[in-house]
Protein backbone atom coordinates (compact mmCIF):
# COMPACT_ATOMS: atom_id res chain seq x y z
CA UNK A 1 0.00 0.00 0.00
CA UNK A 2 2.80 2.42 0.89
CA UNK A 3 4.56 1.60 -2.37
CA UNK A 4 1.36 2.31 -4.32
CA UNK A 5 0.90 5.64 -2.56
CA UNK A 6 4.51 6.57 -3.23
CA UNK A 7 4.12 5.69 -6.90
CA UNK A 8 0.94 7.77 -7.18
CA UNK A 9 2.69 10.69 -5.50
CA UNK A 10 5.63 10.45 -7.91
CA UNK A 11 3.27 10.36 -10.92
CA UNK A 12 1.29 13.34 -9.62
CA UNK A 13 4.40 15.42 -8.97
CA UNK A 14 5.87 14.49 -12.35
CA UNK A 15 2.63 15.38 -14.12
CA UNK A 16 2.44 18.75 -12.38
CA UNK A 17 6.08 19.46 -13.21
CA UNK A 18 5.49 18.58 -16.87
CA UNK A 19 2.37 20.75 -17.02
CA UNK A 20 4.15 23.64 -15.35
CA UNK A 21 6.89 23.46 -17.98
CA UNK A 22 4.32 24.00 -20.73
CA UNK A 23 2.28 27.04 -21.66
CA UNK A 24 -1.40 26.59 -20.75
CA UNK A 25 -3.87 29.33 -21.68
CA UNK A 26 -7.51 29.37 -20.55
CA UNK A 27 -9.72 32.15 -21.87
CA UNK A 28 -13.32 33.21 -22.35
CA UNK A 29 -13.97 34.53 -25.86
CA UNK A 30 -16.63 36.73 -27.36
CA UNK A 31 -16.99 37.24 -31.10
CA UNK A 32 -19.31 38.47 -33.82
CA UNK A 33 -20.41 35.66 -36.14
CA UNK A 34 -21.14 36.86 -39.70
CA UNK A 35 -22.90 34.08 -41.68
CA UNK A 36 -22.13 33.82 -45.39
CA UNK A 37 -25.06 31.62 -46.48
CA UNK A 38 -27.75 33.70 -48.22
CA UNK A 39 -30.66 31.61 -46.86
CA UNK A 40 -29.35 31.92 -43.31
CA UNK A 41 -29.05 35.70 -43.70
CA UNK A 42 -32.54 35.94 -45.24
CA UNK A 43 -34.13 34.10 -42.31
CA UNK A 44 -31.99 35.35 -39.42
CA UNK A 45 -30.71 38.60 -40.94
CA UNK A 46 -27.28 39.69 -39.77
CA UNK A 47 -25.06 37.79 -37.36
CA UNK A 48 -24.88 38.13 -33.62
CA UNK A 49 -22.63 37.42 -30.67
CA UNK A 50 -21.03 34.03 -30.10
CA UNK A 51 -19.45 33.26 -26.70
CA UNK A 52 -17.53 30.45 -25.02
CA UNK A 53 -14.32 29.18 -23.38
CA UNK A 54 -11.16 27.95 -25.10
CA UNK A 55 -8.24 25.96 -23.69
CA UNK A 56 -4.84 26.04 -25.41
CA UNK A 57 -2.00 23.74 -24.25
CA UNK A 58 1.58 23.64 -25.53
CA UNK A 59 2.43 20.13 -26.74
CA UNK A 60 5.95 20.17 -25.28
CA UNK A 61 7.92 22.79 -23.37
CA UNK A 62 10.13 23.56 -26.41
CA UNK A 63 7.71 23.43 -29.35
CA UNK A 64 5.66 26.27 -30.87
CA UNK A 65 2.81 23.80 -31.51
CA UNK A 66 -0.22 24.02 -29.23
CA UNK A 67 -3.43 21.98 -29.05
CA UNK A 68 -6.73 23.76 -28.52
CA UNK A 69 -10.33 22.86 -27.69
CA UNK A 70 -13.29 25.23 -27.54
CA UNK A 71 -17.06 25.29 -27.02
CA UNK A 72 -19.25 28.23 -28.05
CA UNK A 73 -22.91 29.27 -28.01
CA UNK A 74 -25.00 31.28 -30.49
CA UNK A 75 -28.73 32.11 -30.43
CA UNK A 76 -30.75 34.12 -32.94
CA UNK A 77 -34.42 34.83 -33.73
CA UNK A 78 -35.68 35.44 -37.24
CA UNK A 79 -38.65 35.20 -39.63
CA UNK A 80 -39.26 32.16 -41.80
CA UNK A 81 -39.38 32.57 -45.56
CA UNK A 82 -42.88 32.60 -47.01
CA UNK A 83 -44.91 32.26 -43.79
CA UNK A 84 -42.95 34.92 -41.85
CA UNK A 85 -43.37 32.93 -38.63
CA UNK A 86 -41.00 33.44 -35.73
CA UNK A 87 -38.12 30.98 -35.88
CA UNK A 88 -35.14 30.46 -33.58
CA UNK A 89 -31.74 28.92 -34.21
CA UNK A 90 -29.19 27.82 -31.60
CA UNK A 91 -25.64 26.88 -32.59
CA UNK A 92 -23.20 25.07 -30.29
CA UNK A 93 -19.84 24.77 -32.11
CA UNK A 94 -17.31 22.33 -30.61
CA UNK A 95 -13.81 22.58 -32.08
CA UNK A 96 -10.36 21.10 -31.53
CA UNK A 97 -7.10 21.26 -33.42
CA UNK A 98 -3.60 22.77 -33.48
CA UNK A 99 -2.14 26.27 -33.29
CA UNK A 100 1.35 27.39 -34.29
CA UNK A 101 2.83 30.30 -32.34
CA UNK A 102 5.07 32.88 -34.03
CA UNK A 103 7.12 35.18 -31.75
CA UNK A 104 6.04 38.78 -32.14
CA UNK A 105 8.26 41.84 -32.12
CA UNK A 106 8.39 41.80 -28.32
CA UNK A 107 8.33 39.25 -25.52
CA UNK A 108 4.84 40.32 -24.46
CA UNK A 109 3.02 38.95 -27.51
CA UNK A 110 2.73 35.92 -29.81
CA UNK A 111 1.05 35.67 -33.19
CA UNK A 112 -0.61 32.36 -34.03
CA UNK A 113 -2.29 30.45 -36.84
CA UNK A 114 -4.48 27.41 -36.28
CA UNK A 115 -6.53 24.78 -38.03
CA UNK A 116 -8.93 22.24 -36.61
CA UNK A 117 -12.06 20.13 -36.85
CA UNK A 118 -15.43 21.58 -35.88
CA UNK A 119 -18.81 20.01 -35.16
CA UNK A 120 -21.79 22.37 -34.78
CA UNK A 121 -25.05 21.35 -33.14
CA UNK A 122 -27.79 23.20 -35.04
CA UNK A 123 -31.09 23.36 -33.15
CA UNK A 124 -34.10 25.19 -34.58
CA UNK A 125 -37.62 26.02 -33.42
CA UNK A 126 -40.46 27.31 -35.56
CA UNK A 127 -43.87 28.66 -34.51
CA UNK A 128 -45.66 27.57 -37.69
CA UNK A 129 -47.97 24.51 -37.39
CA UNK A 130 -47.20 23.59 -41.02
CA UNK A 131 -43.53 22.61 -40.55
CA UNK A 132 -41.37 20.65 -38.11
CA UNK A 133 -41.47 22.78 -34.96
CA UNK A 134 -38.26 21.50 -33.34
CA UNK A 135 -35.25 20.04 -35.12
CA UNK A 136 -31.66 19.28 -34.14
CA UNK A 137 -28.83 18.28 -36.48
CA UNK A 138 -25.02 18.25 -36.54
CA UNK A 139 -22.99 20.23 -39.06
CA UNK A 140 -19.42 19.04 -39.56
CA UNK A 141 -16.48 20.90 -41.02
CA UNK A 142 -13.42 22.82 -39.91
CA UNK A 143 -12.17 26.07 -38.45
CA UNK A 144 -9.20 28.27 -39.33
CA UNK A 145 -7.72 30.60 -36.72
CA UNK A 146 -5.46 33.61 -36.68
CA UNK A 147 -4.68 36.13 -33.99
CA UNK A 148 -2.31 37.53 -31.41
CA UNK A 149 -1.95 36.87 -27.69
CA UNK A 150 -0.93 39.83 -25.52
CA UNK A 151 0.59 38.88 -22.17
CA UNK A 152 -0.35 41.21 -19.32
CA UNK A 153 0.97 41.41 -15.75
CA UNK A 154 -0.16 38.74 -13.28
CA UNK A 155 -0.32 36.11 -16.07
CA UNK A 156 -3.42 37.65 -17.63
CA UNK A 157 -3.85 37.45 -21.41
CA UNK A 158 -5.81 39.18 -24.16
CA UNK A 159 -6.49 37.35 -27.42
CA UNK A 160 -7.42 39.37 -30.53
CA UNK A 161 -8.50 37.02 -33.33
CA UNK A 162 -10.21 36.42 -36.64
CA UNK A 163 -11.51 32.89 -37.23
CA UNK A 164 -13.34 31.31 -40.13
CA UNK A 165 -15.77 28.46 -39.56
CA UNK A 166 -16.85 26.27 -42.47
CA UNK A 167 -19.49 23.68 -41.57
CA UNK A 168 -22.51 22.15 -43.28
CA UNK A 169 -25.07 19.52 -42.42
CA UNK A 170 -25.73 16.72 -44.84
CA UNK A 171 -28.68 16.76 -47.20
CA UNK A 172 -32.04 15.99 -45.68
CA UNK A 173 -34.36 17.84 -43.34
CA UNK A 174 -32.69 20.95 -41.95
CA UNK A 175 -33.35 24.42 -40.61
CA UNK A 176 -33.75 25.56 -44.23
CA UNK A 177 -36.53 23.03 -44.81
CA UNK A 178 -38.16 23.93 -41.52
CA UNK A 179 -37.99 27.66 -42.14
CA UNK A 180 -39.18 27.43 -45.75
CA UNK A 181 -41.63 24.54 -45.38
CA UNK A 182 -40.92 23.74 -49.03
CA UNK A 183 -37.88 21.60 -49.75
CA UNK A 184 -35.05 19.67 -48.17
CA UNK A 185 -31.69 21.46 -48.18
CA UNK A 186 -28.40 21.26 -46.37
CA UNK A 187 -27.72 23.81 -43.65
CA UNK A 188 -24.66 26.01 -44.15
CA UNK A 189 -23.43 27.61 -40.92
CA UNK A 190 -20.14 28.93 -42.28
CA UNK A 191 -18.74 32.40 -41.76
CA UNK A 192 -16.00 34.57 -40.22
CA UNK A 193 -15.78 35.42 -36.53
CA UNK A 194 -14.21 38.64 -35.27
CA UNK A 195 -13.54 38.88 -31.57
CA UNK A 196 -11.41 38.98 -28.48
CA UNK A 197 -10.73 36.79 -25.47
CA UNK A 198 -9.62 37.42 -21.92
CA UNK A 199 -8.03 34.79 -19.74
CA UNK A 200 -5.15 33.44 -17.69
CA UNK A 201 -1.80 31.91 -18.61
CA UNK A 202 -0.76 29.09 -16.27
Amino acid sequence: MMALRSLCSIIAVSSMSLLNARSVLLEFKGSYFLPTDCRFKTIYHKGTGLFGPELTVQLTDTTPWHAFVSVDYFKKWGKSIGFCNATEVKLIPIAFGLKYFFPACCEYADFYLGLGFEAVNVHTKDCSPFVTQSLSKWACGGIAKGGVYWYLPNNLIIDIFIDYSFAKTGSGESWCQMARGIQSLSADVSGPLFGAGFGYRF
